[in-house]
């Protein structure tokens, strides 16, 4: 039995370097096959989730990015996106401010969708003069096209 360094065993050391290496190149492969971008797509309008995928099961992800297809306009979006303990849900708590006749207007996104099918239900939350307008939407969740990139 040889020893290095430490007393580290060098047969030990090599064999869980051997598995650590493999481990992270599955893991990069995995993750160079995921999209880099994740967007929710609603009837009306695609909210982009910039340099983003669905997280492990009990994880989450700050969610950073911008609407569109929204009229023309684009706004920006912050929030976080969760995946249940069991990775078959993923929730997405997601806000942006936009201007219209009241001003300046929050609107807040509480979003579930179903793993894996990528379907879900979208409530919207904003605040108006006279009070709270709730909203409910279908959505669904896919990568990116080239076109909801751009911020019109």
């Amino acid at each position: 039995m040889s020893y290095g360094a430490f007393g580290i065993h060098n047969r030990f050391f090599g064999r869980t370097m051997a598995a650590g290496l493999l481990a992270a190149t599955m893991l990069t492969s995995a993750s160079a096959a995921q999209a880099k971008d994740l967007c929710v797509r609603f009837p009306n309008q695609t909210l982009v989730g910039r340099n983003l995928t669905i997280p492990r099961p009990n994880k989450c992800k700050p969610f950073l990015g911008h609407t569109s297809g929204f009229g023309g306009e684009s706004f920006a979006l912050t929030g976080s996106v969760c995946t249940n303990d069991a990775g078959d849900r993923v929730d997405f708590a997601v806000s942006q401010f936009f201007t219209n006749v009241n001003g300046l207007t929050p609107q807040h996104h509480a979003i579930s969708v179903d793993l894996p099918g990528g379907t879900g239900t979208a409530e919207l939350f904003r605040s108006i003069s006279t009070g709270v307008v709730r909203e409910t939407f279908p959505v669904s969740i896919e990568p990116c096209r080239d076109s909801d990139l751009r911020k019109d």
